[in-house]
């Protein structure tokens, strides 16, 4: 067995997926981004399915944030702020040696896309939006910086739960008693922000696109 965590076939398309981007790396193509299991990209890394469970994290760029090591770390040190608080964000359960590949838990659904398939719904969108925000002010009251924190980086899991999925830029240092955390009633959509004097703070208009 490869890793603890994974079960045969997760470990084959681990496997399957390190080895077809060591090749491309030596080709020095880009041709790992057609790989079947890819699902996005950001600016520093790509996203790969693992099946069913997990997601692979592949960090083709090295940056001093938004790294594999940092989200693991971020992770890791969200303990001493309680078990619920790191309940509000996707667990990481491995990462390489390299620090290139990390293996995170697999989300169902994008905050967005379960607000459309569910924009009839009017009770549980708001329900939704409710636990957003209170997810939101119990990360700014524990004393996290959280940045980055838009529509496509909060998604739920198959249980409903939401999840921050993408938080390597964040930071665990206490925020300013001087910082503007006033309380937005609702979420843009368009992912505009508000900086403060050490947080940005998103709002996204889950009605917004409807």
């Amino acid at each position: 067995m490869l890793l603890k965590e994974l079960n045969e076939e997760e470990a084959k398309i681990y496997k399957h997926i390190r080895k077809k981007i060591t090749e491309c790396i030596k080709q020095n193509s880009d041709d790992y981004f057609d790989l079947e299991e890819f699902i996005g990209r950001g600016v520093s890394r790509v996203v790969y399915s693992l099946g069913d469970r997990y997601v692979l994290k592949y960090n083709r760029r090295y940056s001093a944030f938004g790294s594999n090591k940092t989200e693991f770390d971020f992770f890791n040190s969200l303990y001493e702020k309680g078990e619920k608080i790191s309940s509000y964000f996707a667990k990481p359960v491995y990462i390489s040696h390299n620090e290139k590949f990390m293996i995170m838990e697999k989300m169902e659904t994008t905050l967005s896309q379960f607000c459309h398939m569910n924009k009839l719904n009017y009770a549980l969108v708001e329900e939704v939006e409710m636990k957003v925000k209170n997810i939101k002010r119990e990360i700014r009251d524990s004393g996290l910086s959280v940045n980055d924190l838009h529509e496509k980086n909060i998604m739920l899991d198959k249980n409903g739960e939401i999840k921050i999925v993408d938080y390597a830029s964040n930071s665990l240092a206490t925020s300013s008693e001087n910082s503007d955390f006033s309380d937005y009633s609702t979420f843009y959509s368009d992912s505009s922000c508000r900086t403060s004097t050490e947080q940005v703070i998103f709002s996204f208009n889950i009605f917004s696109r409807y």
